[in-house]
């Protein structure tokens, strides 16, 4: 079974996902080939439109919350290049994805925007069975689903039946929910759509933040995409559409982000700040 992985650089989540994905003994057995990986950026700084999004940002959720956010996304990324030149890679928690591929062998495209044209040609070229995004934050268009052979899967960073759409472990915390989960499904051209292959739950502690559910989550769900592929390939996997699932939630509003402080709620923890 031949795989491409589609995610985006500086996010720990897509770091942590990608690395239990890659790290999984099953994948080995079963013979499950990443053949590509295609890397998009969160950000790009000298571009109108992250400033305009940026801009979005701050005027829905917040001055605060928004600022708040974009400097754990920096800490987060200044982190990964620390440890990449100063810890030693046993005591390691994190690596870059392209530290990662090159150690597995994995080619690389880095593009701004998946569905470019590049990416068609890259993936047409790789001849995938799967298409997998793993905390891609971008949509992915009909014309690149349609590629590979059988079908394209996505790693949700929650349960459907609490929660579709972007900033899952906020809502979470917000809704101090004591559990959460991850969801591996197939894709279609809609946001957070399609089948159900897997899913499975983790507690949420009182001292969990943004950042370390969203770690629970991703370590979740790379583990869990090894076992759908694996029950996929052994023609083992019986896909659902559930009946009861959340709406497609969206950003935060102002007024939520300040609930979400009142309530004692954090983006990052100082053991999230430490941890490498």
């Amino acid at each position: 079974m031949k795989v491409i992985l589609l995610t985006t650089d500086h996010n720990i989540a897509a770091n942590i996902c990608i690395k239990a994905f890659l790290q999984n003994t099953l994948r080995q057995k079963y013979d499950i080939d990443v053949v590509g990986m295609v890397i998009t950026s969160m950000f790009f700084p000298l571009e109108k439109k992250s400033w305009k999004a940026f801009f979005r940002f701050i005027k829905r959720a917040g001055f605060s919350f928004a600022c708040k956010s974009i400097v754990a996304n920096l800490i987060q990324s200044l982190k990964m290049n620390f440890a990449k030149n100063f810890v030693p890679d046993k005591k390691r928690e994190y690596f870059l994805l392209k530290e990662l591929a090159r150690r597995y062998g994995i080619p690389v495209l880095s593009v701004r925007n998946v569905n470019e044209s590049e990416v068609l040609d890259f993936v047409e070229e790789k001849n995938p069975d799967y298409l997998v995004s793993a905390h891609l934050l971008q949509i992915v268009k009909k014309e690149l689903l349609a590629i590979p052979h059988e079908g394209s899967i996505n790693i949700h960073p929650a349960l459907f039946q609490e929660h579709r759409g972007v900033f899952s472990s906020f809502w979470m915390l917000l809704r101090n929910r004591r559990q959460s989960g991850a969801t591996v499904h197939f894709m279609d051209e809609k946001i957070d759509n399609g089948k159900i292959i897997l899913q499975r739950n983790f507690f949420i502690n009182r001292s969990d933040s943004i950042h370390s559910v969203d770690e629970k989550a991703a370590k979740l769900g790379g583990n869990l995409l090894i076992k759908a592929l694996v029950k996929i390939k052994k023609k083992r996997a019986r896909s659902v559409f559930l009946k009861k699932i959340s709406q497609l939630l969206t950003m935060p509003t102002e007024h939520q982000t300040r609930a979400f402080k009142k309530e004692g709620k954090h983006i990052m923890s100082w053991s999230d700040f430490f941890k490498i």
